[in-house]
């Protein structure tokens, strides 16, 4: 085979190397482009449910605390996952679950009011407050 033709098989080669690279770019950005959709849908929902929180808690009612939350729906409203979650709990950031039977719950209602004070960019001394005040409203209603 002459060198022409070598040289042309391997610039074909080379091609349909970088193409399947190309490819796989693209499949990559596709799916970081998906990811960051999710993310705007999700903080879109979270803005909703702000606009109806206040960082000053009043003591919740059992009537008063919405539904009860699985960890799953937790991470999602969030945002975080579940090493996170508990991370966060451990610095006082976020309540600790309650027992609803064998199952570990949070109430929506504590949520929403840290994730409301959240976006309206408390401290984390000011969340840890919060946790706390949101912890004591709970035995008075236990």
């Amino acid at each position: 085979m002459s060198d022409y033709l070598m040289e042309a098989r391997h610039t074909l080669y080379r091609a349909r190397d970088n193409l399947q690279a190309a490819e796989e770019t693209l499949r990559r950005a596709r799916a970081a482009m998906n990811d960051v959709q999710k993310a705007l849908e999700s903080a879109e929902r979270a803005m909703d449910a702000v606009k109806s929180t206040s960082p000053n808690p009043a003591p919740l009612s059992t009537d008063k605390m919405g539904r009860a939350l699985r960890r799953e729906e937790v991470e999602q409203m969030f945002g975080l996952g579940r090493n996170a979650i508990y991370s966060r709990i451990k610095q006082g950031l976020l309540p600790p679950p309650t027992k609803d039977g064998a199952a570990s719950v949070w109430w929506q209602a504590e949520l929403e009011t840290l994730r409301g004070a959240l976006m309206q960019g408390a401290s984390p001394d000011a969340m840890r407050s919060l946790v706390s005040r949101l912890i004591e409203s709970r035995a008075q209603i236990s």
